[in-house]
């Protein structure tokens, strides 16, 4: 019997990230006022909109909620209502608001309406998996802690751009937590500032999400330093500033990372992952063998632009059906191929413009596991043979030698 407490409730469905049209295990949501506005089921699969997201399904989460929480800033307007009760799964989640109806409490706590949202949107793709309520309440605690743009930056670096010579120059800055409530940002080499968190957050506010609403919008780098450090830079420490940001240029930091990725999925996987390379070194092909068939992955290699975009990696699998001797030597008498790449297969990454590195190590790590990557992806369930027993594999042993160690990607 449900708890009358919570007379209001709605089924929260969440898409799976494929294209299978599947969803998750629905997320039930309560609450003692009328919040929901009487819709039982509510979907969210609309990750297209969110492509630029690096986290489509989160963000649609949070759309939702957003628009929940408005609903609910309505109700202690204009209605007769001190506070307002949510239940996911026994997770305390109590609402309620000041006089003027300006800042919301969680459990007493102030807290604006995005970090509500991105806290119970955590909470609600975590309850997905669980319905354990201690579980679900040390997910809640975490979020709360740390602001989501916090825990973006701590993972990702700090986010910055200025103008040299009239060119936009994007950056990535170190960021270390000295205390509960301030942090570290390293403006120059060996050069450390601090940032409050209510800093930090509206700095992310301007330089990661483009909103101008910030007393950091369009901030220079001596006005970083000064902010940041306390003082005016001098003249020297101005001339090494600007060549120490420029060294953590943003595409710099990904093609760096996007290498060491490539490089480690090698070690890792020596039997599953080859490497071809063209005359520049710069990396051409990934071959890779799945479960069932053997896949090759390529971009076209084009020094003058950005490989970046949905699908900036074709995808290929290897198709050689057996064949009786016989068939075998017609074959070779006629100077017929035994086999072919087909090819390419649309598969689409969620996020627009992801690294060309990232591309090629996650249609890897997916084609490793090329029987629940054919349930998952309609493009590949489509095309691939029913029955892979019936098909050669394709011969890797020429390209096991050709290692580089440092390879060179455009990104």
């Amino acid at each position: 019997m449900e708890d009358e407490e919570y007379r209001y409730r709605t089924n929260l469905r969440i898409a799976k990230p494929d294209d299978s049209g599947d969803y998750f295990k629905k997320v039930t949501i309560g609450s003692n006022e009328h919040i929901f506005r009487g819709v039982r089921n509510t979907y969210i699969n609309d990750y297209a909109k969110y492509v630029k997201s690096s986290d489509p399904i989160h963000a649609c989460i949070v759309k939702w909620w957003k628009g929940t929480i408005e609903r609910i800033r309505s109700q202690f307007k204009h209605d007769d209502i001190e506070e307002i009760d949510i239940d996911i799964y026994g997770v305390p989640i109590l609402l309620e608001t000041n006089e003027t109806n300006r800042i919301l409490y969680l459990n007493g706590k102030a807290i604006s309406n995005e970090h509500l949202a991105n806290c119970l949107s955590r909470l609600t793709f975590k309850a997905i998996f669980t319905t354990d309520t201690k579980e679900l309440y040390k997910t809640m605690k975490k979020y709360l802690k740390v602001h989501e743009d916090i825990r973006h930056v701590l993972e990702n670096r700090l986010s910055y751009h200025f103008f040299e010579d009239f060119s936009k120059q994007e950056v990535k800055l170190n960021v270390s937590q000295i205390s509960d409530s301030e942090y570290a940002i390293e403006v120059s080499d060996g050069i450390w500032g601090t940032m409050t968190a209510r800093d930090l957050v509206s700095f992310c506010k301007y330089f990661l999400h483009g909103k101008k609403g910030s007393k950091w919008a369009f901030c220079s780098p001596r006005k970083l330093f000064k902010e940041t450090v306390g003082r005016p830079p001098t003249q020297p420490e101005f001339e090494l500033m600007i060549p120490f940001l420029l060294q953590n240029r943003t595409l710099n930091l990904i093609e760096d990372r996007a290498k060491q990725l490539i490089m480690d999925m090698k070690e890792e996987y020596p039997d599953k992952i080859f490497l071809e390379f063209n005359e520049d070194k710069f990396l051409k092909v990934m071959y890779v063998r799945g479960k069932e068939f053997d896949w090759k992955l390529s971009t076209n290699y084009d020094k003058h632009r950005k490989n970046t975009g949905r699908q900036a990696v074709s995808t290929h699998y290897w198709k050689e059906k057996f064949l009786t001797k016989e068939q075998m030597q017609r074959k070779i008498d006629n100077g017929e191929e035994h086999g072919h790449w087909q090819g390419p297969i649309c598969i689409d990454n969620m996020s627009k413009d992801t690294p060309l590195g990232d591309q090629f190590a996650a249609r890897a790590f997916a084609c490793m596991n090329d029987s629940m990557l054919r349930q998952m992806v309609h493009t590949v369930k489509s095309i691939l043979p029913l029955n892979p027993k019936e098909y050669h594999r394709f011969d890797f042993s020429k390209h096991k030698a050709k290692t580089i160690l440092q390879p060179e990607l455009f990104l």
